[in-house]
């Protein structure tokens, strides 16, 4: 940024090495070069400023592979400005005459047009590869060909500007398919550990193996000392004896020798059984000691196994059971669903045939004279009706015959019209 004072109605403009000045008066360029320092009437001057040093330009953007996945991309680019005046006629680089600051936004407007053209060429490799040979190879691919596409650019070389270096940082998938690249190698790693873990315990069973067949040898070594010791007692005794009757013999400085001999013979027995003693008890304590650590892991490792099994039993009890539910309640809800849907079948073919047989009859009763009605009604009425006693009177028997009497007439009548 310019150094920019002001004196009374006049302006002084102090650049830095880096910078390029290109200063126009009256629309006409006056002077240019870098690091330049210059007195200027503000009414009449226009200053443009370029840097010219060189600027790193981070980028990031995404991309899409061929089997449909997305990469991040995220590098440097390193560029500088080679023909400043030119840079300055197709951008606006023009300074506040007051402040030193530029008007717009022009580096941005670099930065948007290098990272438009980087992530071009890198969309094209992405969308040209697959995830695993982009996680192998895809630095040097992503970097061969932004290398390209910078270099070499037409455009970039129209504004005056060259692209030093280009460095791709970090090439990396989405966190979820990150760990799903990862799993087998880390399932590897797993596998690995647990064969040392393996080897461990194998190593430990051996070692106490090693371990209680030394117990067992020194058990045998304590077993050859004490039948030694039984053996260098009955030796004592032997020469006891033998002393004893050389005693009687000699008289009775023997006797006294002798007995002397069996005082220090019966304290060194004594000594010799004491310190035997002993040491039976520490192996009989040791060995009680290992037996019952042994005892106990095993009764542990057999009580973690069971415990283990017995969940997973109850595991698949419980899973068989709620199968064996589900598919009971299913038979029971479709067989009873089927009862009903029968069930209603058979009353709508009941009903239909019911009130068929009510149209039928009532047809039938339609087109019978009315005293036919009233006989069948009287017969259905009769059926119906249980008669124990029947008692028939001269006035009902002769109001009877009277009525039959003029039936017949009237049906008489009828035969001889006809």
């Amino acid at each position: 940024m310019a150094e920019i004072r002001s004196f009374f109605w006049m302006r002084h403009l102090r650049a830095e090495a880096t910078s390029y000045v290109l200063h126009y008066r009256r629309g006409e360029l006056l002077r240019e070069g870098r690091g330049l320092a210059f007195w200027f009437f503000p009414m009449a001057a226009a200053v443009a400023e370029i840097p010219v040093d060189d600027r790193d330009l981070n980028y990031l953007f995404k991309g899409r592979t061929r089997d449909y996945q997305e990469m991040v991309v995220q590098g440097v680019i390193t560029y500088r400005v080679m023909d400043a005046r030119r840079l300055a006629d197709r951008v606006d680089f023009a300074i506040d005459l007051e402040r030193g600051t530029h008007k717009k936004q022009p580096l941005e407007q670099i930065a948007v047009l290098l990272t438009g053209i980087a992530q071009q060429a890198g969309l094209t490799v992405i969308a040209r590869s697959e995830i695993a040979d982009l996680m192998v190879s895809g630095f040097g691919k992503l970097g061969e060909e932004l290398a390209r596409a910078l270099h070499g650019n037409e455009a970039l070389a129209a504004l005056g500007l060259a692209v030093q270096t280009v460095r791709i940082d970090e090439l990396k998938p989405t966190p979820e398919l990150e760990r799903a690249l990862q799993t087998p190698t880390r399932e590897t790693l797993q596998q690995l550990a647990d064969e040392s873990v393996f080897k461990r315990r194998a190593l430990a069973v051996e070692k106490e193996r090693a371990i209680a067949e030394n117990e067992l040898q020194t058990k045998v070594e304590l077993a050859k000392r004490e039948e030694s010791l039984i053996a260098q007692n009955g030796q004592n005794a032997r020469q006891r004896v033998e002393r004893e009757a050389e005693a009687r013999r000699l008289g009775i400085v023997a006797v006294a020798e002798d007995k002397r001999i069996e005082t220090r013979a019966t304290v060194e027995r004594a000594q010799l059984e004491t310190e035997a003693e002993a040491m039976r008890k520490r192996v009989l304590s040791v060995a009680a000691g290992d037996e019952l650590r042994q005892q106990a892991e095993a009764e542990a490792d057999k009580t973690r196994f069971e415990a283990a099994a017995a969940a997973e039993r109850r595991k698949q009890e419980a899973g068989a059971q709620a199968e064996t539910e589900r598919l009971v309640g299913g038979a029971v809800a479709e067989r009873t669903r089927l009862q009903g849907l029968a069930e209603a079948e058979k009353l709508r073919a009941v009903g239909e045939a019911r009130a068929l047989g009510e149209q039928k009859r009532m047809d039938a009763y339609r087109d019978l004279p009315p005293q036919a009605v009233w006989a069948l009604a009287a017969q259905e009425l009769a059926g119906q009706l249980k008669i124990q006693n029947l008692t028939v009177t001269p006035d009902m028997l002769g109001g009877l015959l009277e009525k039959v009497a003029r039936l017949s007439v009237a049906k008489l009548e009828g035969g001889g019209g006809k």
